[in-house]
């Protein structure tokens, strides 16, 4: 590392001399000033010191890891953090250092394939690492908050397990009867579980998030069985912040995952949820059919995906030690697929709703545009008193959607993937899409934009 960082000292120093030759007359070095001499040493003292700094706290770091200076310590991380966060979190942790690297400013040089860029390479310049864990903090402390007023906030106190397999029936006993108002709005309950599902499965097979909670598929389909799509949205949006990723690499999906996803959005939610819509003219649902559609999804995607591998021809050791899976981008195009489907349907019902909240109240309001369900329980009868709860549920799923959505824009502005124009813009158009399509189709629509945007970052590996 000593060496290392030597060579970056000569190449700041270098790129100083030759920024000093440009700016003179005749494009010399000869008979340099005093003045021009401390300036460009002070440049290179500019550069160099947070960078060198860090490169010798963590060389110490290391050092007093690998001599067991605290033995307990060096136990807890070499023969069980490390074993178990794998060898992708080594990569990741020498990649941060490397990122940073001084470059040669006036030598060319050549373009060759990489999927994690250097700094000089990014759109905007990246945050401080101390700024990076202000911002995170801040973040974990409102969501937290979030979650917290969620769960006493409103009428959610009187939410618990029976009342919410209630809630969860009702949506099917909208469909029955001639009343429409119930209907659009079981339609609406119902298609607002697709985002979740989805989001949750892709989260779950990531290859940044490795034995982390989120890579855990069936999560927030617990959370959302025992406290509903709003609280659910909302922790989810919590572990999110606190699992965040931080590297093109994190990126992608395994090919057969992602080849799985719209044939188990078909077999595990539409098929089921349009039967059940049917058979609700006729039969009595109970909450435990509803119920099911929340692990249905996340089931079929590792079924599908299971007998996908095995089908494969087994990988030579030789392919196994390239990890290409964590280089590709085969996945994008099957991605986006799924998520433009989830975010029509998800958009359909949202215009359904709004439009029939119009018609059956006469208000038309930047507020009966944003929350078009609250308007309705004004006209509401008294036997759908439960959905009144369920309202509820929608505001805490439209903020929990909202949320990550900006935490995600600002954390790709704070790596330096985005500049802040980009930023401002996406946040902007979050927020419109919001009101207008549903905060279900926003929420895909920003994970298909971040799709696009880390994938931009990246060179093709040879």
């Amino acid at each position: 590392m000593g060496a290392n960082a030597a060579i970056e000292t000569s190449a700041e120093l270098l790129n100083a001399l030759l920024d000093i030759k440009a700016q003179r007359p005749g494009n010399t070095l000869d008979g340099l000033t005093d003045s021009e001499i401390q300036r460009t040493f002070q440049r290179v003292q500019d550069k160099r010191f947070d960078r060198a700094s860090k490169v010798v706290s963590g060389s110490h770091d290391l050092q007093a890891l690998l001599s067991w200076e605290n033995p307990f310590f060096s136990m807890l991380v070499l023969h069980i953090l490390i074993p178990l966060s794998g060898i992708h979190s080594f990569y990741r942790s020498a990649a941060q250092r490397f990122k940073g690297a001084t470059r040669l400013k006036y030598l060319p040089l050549p373009t060759r394939p990489r999927k994690i860029p250097y700094d000089h390479e990014l759109p905007a310049r990246p945050a401080s690492d101390r700024l990076g864990y202000f911002i995170r903090a801040l973040c974990l402390l409102a969501v937290g908050s979030l979650v917290y007023f969620a769960n006493k906030g409103l009428r959610m106190e009187t939410m618990n397990w029976r009342f919410l397999a209630d809630s969860w029936s009702n949506i099917s006993r909208g469909f029955t009867g001639n009343t429409l108002t119930p209907k659009f709005y079981s339609l609406y309950q119902l298609a607002s579980m697709l985002s979740p599902l989805l989001i949750s499965v892709v989260e779950s097979y990531r290859m940044g998030r490795s034995r982390t909670f989120l890579s855990i598929s069936y999560l927030l389909p617990i959370c959302m069985l025992f406290q509903g799509v709003g609280r659910a949205t909302l922790s989810y949006a919590l572990l999110a912040v606190l699992h965040s990723s931080q590297m093109t690499v994190d990126r992608p999906l395994p090919i057969e995952v992602a080849r799985s996803l719209l044939s188990a959005l078909v077999a595990g939610f539409l098929v089921p949820a349009a039967s059940l819509l049917f058979a609700a003219q006729r039969v009595n649902i109970t909450e435990k059919v509803i119920l099911t559609l929340l692990f249905l999804f996340p089931f079929i995607t590792a079924l599908i995906t299971t007998v996908s591998q095995r089908m494969q021809p087994p990988k030579s050791q030789k392919d196994i030690d390239r990890y290409d899976e964590w280089y590709t981008s085969d996945d994008i195009p099957f991605l986006k697929r799924s998520y433009n489907l989830v975010f029509a349907i998800q958009t359909v019902a949202h215009v359904a709703l709004l439009v029939h909240t119009v018609h059956e109240t006469g208000n038309f309001s930047l507020w009966s545009l944003a929350m078009p369900f609250d308007r309705l329980f004004e006209v509401i009868s008294v036997q759908w008193k439960g959905l009144a709860v369920l309202s509820d549920e929608m505001l805490w799923m439209r903020v929990g959607a909202l949320s990550h959505s900006l935490y995600m824009i600002m954390e790709l502005r704070q790596q330096g993937y985005i500049n802040t124009a980009s930023a401002l813009k996406a946040a902007v158009a979050t927020v419109l899409r919001q009101i207008f399509v549903g905060p279900g189709a926003s929420w895909v629509s920003v994970y298909r934009w971040r799709e696009d945007v880390i994938l931009n970052l990246s060179s093709p590996r040879s």
